[in-house]
């Protein structure tokens, strides 16, 4: 129903940031994945301060979709908006991980650990590629 309602609005308002936000958002819930990062990226190109946790939805569509180099690239750029951003770091981990590139993904998720050192989701990324590395 949001989808439909949001849908309906995008009509009449089609740059609304949070209309398009809130699509996306509620594409990737209910696995729209192809969507969700499409409407991800439209809003992503038209807002100059985007919210990290957009390039995370986006990113992580891309990831669904197994499309791991635009993954990545998109989280790289988030990374440079919000550096600190551990939600954006952990997902960029992951992408690095469906790359092959598992040096670099454990080194990105020991940085969260260090940043934030309770984030259970640090610690749940880091297990599933700590067995791949030995």
């Amino acid at each position: 129903e949001a989808i439909a309602l949001l849908e309906e609005i995008r009509e009449i308002d089609p740059r609304n940031p949070q209309v398009l936000y809130g699509l996306a958002l509620s594409l990737y819930s209910v696995a729209d994945y192809r969507e969700a990062a499409h409407v991800g990226e439209t809003l992503l190109a038209e807002q100059k301060n985007a919210p990290g946790d957009l390039y995370v939805i986006v990113g992580s569509a891309y990831g669904r979709l197994r499309g791991w180099e635009k993954s990545e690239a998109v989280l790289r750029s988030g990374l440079v908006a919000w550096p600190d951003s551990v939600a954006l770091r952990i997902q960029h981990a992951i992408s690095l991980e469906g790359l092959g590139r598992l040096d670099e993904a454990v080194v990105e998720l020991e940085g969260c650990l260090e940043r934030s050192p309770y984030e259970a989701a640090s610690w749940r990324a880091l297990h599933q590629i700590e067995p791949t590395q030995g």
